[in-house]
C-alpha cells in the first residue's frame, strides 16, 4: 500500500529471507568465463573438495575469510556458531559490519577508486549501488557468478530470470557480478503486514461487527461517536490515519497505481477518476464528525499518541505501530486493545492491494578477485554458500544444533525453547551475539514452506485476515523501467501536492465542493508534471518491451 519512494526501500525487515533464481545464467549467455577465476567448470572441482562445506580433511585449515556486511549493524563476535563452522564446515567467518544505507553508493566508490574490494561484502541493492558493483566487475575486482550460478542453481532458485537479467547483468559484458540475497518480498514468505485495525472492546460496547465496506464503517463510526465516552476528559475520535490512508483510497483505486501494459495506460491515485468517491466519502465522514480534523496535518508522534492515549477507534496500521499502541492500552485496561479486520473494500470494485510481493533483492553477496584467485579460495566458499543454500544448512544457521535451542511442536513447527525465548527477549539480551543464530546465514535464506512458529503477537498474527488484500506482483515492465529525470525530480512533489488537495477537499463544506475541488486537482496535475511523468513511463516501459520481446 506504500507509494514507491524515488529512491529504493531499505525495508524495514530484519527477517532472513529467500534467494532468487537466476535460471540459464550461464557462461553461454552470460559472458564467457572460461579460464577466469569466475569459471567453475572442470577446474572448478565439481564434486567435494577437501575441508570444504562438507567437513572434509579433519586437519585442513579452515578457510578464512572477511565477510564485510553493510547492511547491518549486529556485533558478530566469535560466538557458539562460529566455532561450529571452523570445526564442521571449515570455514572462519570474519565478520564486519558497519549499516551505512545509502551512503553505500560512497563507500563503493571509494573502493573502486582505490581498486582494494573486501574478500567478501554484503551490499544493499541501491540502483546505483549495483552499478559500481558491474563497473567493479569490468575493473576485474570483484568476479563474476554466471558459472557458480549455473553449478549450484539452489543459490538462486526461487528468484525470477527476467528480473534478475535485468537487473544484475552488466550488458557490456553479459556478466552477473553478485548473487541475490534478502526476498523480504517474496511471494512464498511476505506476510500480510498493514490493514484496517478497530478498537475490539469499543464494537462490543455498541454490539456491533467488524465493518468491511464503507456503508458498513459509516454505521460503526457513528455508534463510537454517539456511544463511546470521553477518554480522560477529551472527546473520543472515531476514525484517524496517517499515510496508510492509501489503504481507504484504495477501495475505490484498487492501489496507489494501476497499469495496463496492453493499454498503454497509467494512473496513480493523484490522477485516478475513480478518487474522486474517496474524496467524497470521506468529507462525509469529516462534516459528521466521524474524522479527525487533524489527520492530515498531524506528525506520525502525535498520530502514534492519539491511538496511545485510547481515544481512536478505527485505523490502518503496520502491525508493529499496532503492536506498540496495543502495549500502551492494555497497562491502562488489559481488556483493550485494537485487532486487525478485513480489508475495507466498496461493494462490486476489486478488492484492495495493500501489498505487492517482489522478486526484488535488497541486498546481494560481492566477492573480490584478489580474495578468488588464492588457491581453492573459491571453490569452497561457493560449496559453503551452496549448503548455506540447503533446507539442511539453513536450519542449521538460524536454530543452532538438532533439539538445541529450538524443538518442534505438535503441529511440526520449529519453536523457541521457553528457557531460551525468555533470556533472547530480556532488554539488552547477548543471546544472539553468544550463539550466533541466523548470523552466518551469508544467503539471508529462508526455508519455504516456512517450518517456524510464527513469533509475531496474538493481535499482529490475526492480520492474516488481511493476506486477502495482498495483490500480485506490480508488471515486470514498471518494475524494471527506471525513473526518468522528470519523474525523479517531481515524484515526491506530486505525492504532497495530492496531500494538499486531499485536504481541501476533504475538509469541504459540502459535497458538491468537494467534487468541484477534486475535478480541479485532476486539471492541476495535467499540467503540474503529472502528465509529465506518466508519459515519460510509459515511454520506458514501451521501450522496454520492444526490447525484450
Amino acid at each position: 500500500m506504500k507509494r514507491r519512494k524515488a529512491s529504493l526501500m531499505t525495508l524495514l525487515i530484519a527477517c532472513l529471507t529467500l534467494t532468487l533464481v537466476l535460471g540459464g545464467c550461464t557462461s553461454n549467455n552470460g559472458g564467457n568465463n572460461a579460464g577466469s577465476v569466475g569459471n567453475a567448470g572442470e577446474n572448478g572441482h565439481a564434486g567435494k573438495s577437501e575441508g570444504g562445506a562438507d567437513g572434509g580433511d579433519a586437519q585442513q585449515e579452515p578457510l578464512k575469510f572477511v565477510f564485510h556486511n553493510f547492511s547491518s549493524n549486529v556485533l558478530q563476535p566469535n560466538n557458539e556458531m562460529y566455532e561450529w563452522l571452523k570445526a564442521n564446515k571449515k570455514v572462519d567467518i570474519q565478520f564486519i559490519s558497519e549499516k551505512v544505507g545509502d551512503k553505500i553508493v560512497e563507500k563503493l566508490n571509494l573502493m573502486l577508486a582505490g581498486g582494494d574490494v573486501p574478500d567478501v561484502m554484503e551490499i544493499e541493492n541501491y540502483d546505483a549501488a549495483v552499478e559500481i558493483v558491474k563497473k567493479m566487475g569490468e575493473a576485474g575486482l570483484v568476479i563474476p557468478m554466471n558459472d557458480w550460478i549455473a553449478k549450484y542453481p539452489d543459490l538462486v532458485k526461487y528468484g525470477n530470470t527476467e528480473y534478475n537479467n535485468a537487473v544484475y547483468r552488466n550488458k557490456k559484458d553479459g556478466n552477473i557480478y553478485m548473487i541475490p540475497t534478502n526476498f523480504a518480498q517474496h511471494e512464498a514468505i511476505l506476510q500480510a503486514d498493514v490493514g484496517p485495525a478497530i478498537r475490539e472492546d469499543w464494537l462490543k460496547l455498541v454490539g456491533m461487527e467488524a465493518p468491511k465496506t464503507p456503508d458498513e464503517l459509516y454505521e460503526v463510526l457513528k455508534a463510537f461517536r454517539d456511544q463511546i465516552p470521553d477518554v480522560n476528559g477529551k472527546k473520543i475520535i472515531p476514525a484517524t490515519f496517517d499515510g496508510n490512508k492509501q489503504g481507504i483510497a484504495s477501495a475505490w483505486t484498487r492501489s496507489w497505481m494501476d497499469l495496463s501494459v496492453e493499454n498503454g495506460t497509467l494512473m496513480f491515485q493523484w490522477n485516478n477518476p475513480a478518487v474522486e468517491e474517496y474524496m467524497v466519502y470521506m468529507n462525509k465522514l469529516y462534516r459528521e464528525k466521524l474524522l479527525d480534523p487533524e489527520m492530515l496535518t498531524q506528525q506520525p508522534d502525535q498520530y502514534m499518541e492519539k491511538l496511545a492515549s485510547g481515544r481512536v477507534g478505527y485505523t490502518v496500521s503496520i502491525y508493529w505501530d499496532m503492536d506498540k499502541n496495543n502495549a500502551a492500552l492494555k497497562a491502562v485496561d488489559s481488556g483493550s486493545r485494537f485487532v486487525p479486520i478485513a480489508p475495507f473494500r466498496v461493494p462490486g470494485k476489486p478488492l484492495p492491494e495493500y501489498a505487492n510481493p517482489s522478486p526484488r533483492a535488497f541486498s546481494g553477496i560481492v566477492v573480490s578477485k584478489k580474495f578468488a584467485e588464492k588457491g581453492d579460495n573459491l571453490v569452497r566458499l561457493m560449496e559453503f554458500l551452496n549448503w548455506n543454500a540447503t533446507n539442511d544448512g539453513a536450519r542449521v544457521l538460524n536454530y543452532g544444533e538438532e533439539g538445541k535451542y529450538y524443538a518442534k511442536n505438535a503441529e511440526g513447527l520449529y519453536d523457541m525453547k521457553p528457557e531460551y525465548k525468555t533470556e533472547r527477549d530480556k532488554p539488552n539480551s547477548d543471546f544472539i551475539p553468544r550463539t550466533g543464530l541466523g548470523v552466518y546465514n551469508l544467503l539471508r535464506f529462508m526455508i519455504v514452506p516456512v517450518e517456524s512458529v510464527n513469533q509475531r503477537t496474538e493481535e499482529a498474527q490475526m492480520g492474516k485476515i488481511w493476506e486477502e488484500a495482498r495483490g500480485k506482483p506490480l508488471p515486470l515492465a514498471y518494475q524494471l523501467t527506471t525513473p526518468g529525470p522528470i519523474e525523479q525530480q517531481k515524484w515526491g512533489q506530486m505525492w504532497s501536492e495530492f496531500d494538499k488537495w486531499q485536504a481541501k477537499a476533504i475538509y469541504a463544506k459540502s459535497e458538491e465542493e468537494t467534487r468541484k475541488i477534486t475535478k480541479e486537482m485532476f486539471e492541476a496535475f495535467e499540467t503540474n508534471g503529472g502528465r509529465d511523468i506518466v508519459n515519460e513511463r510509459l515511454k520506458s516501459i514501451q521501450e522496454f518491451e520492444e526490447n525484450n520481446n
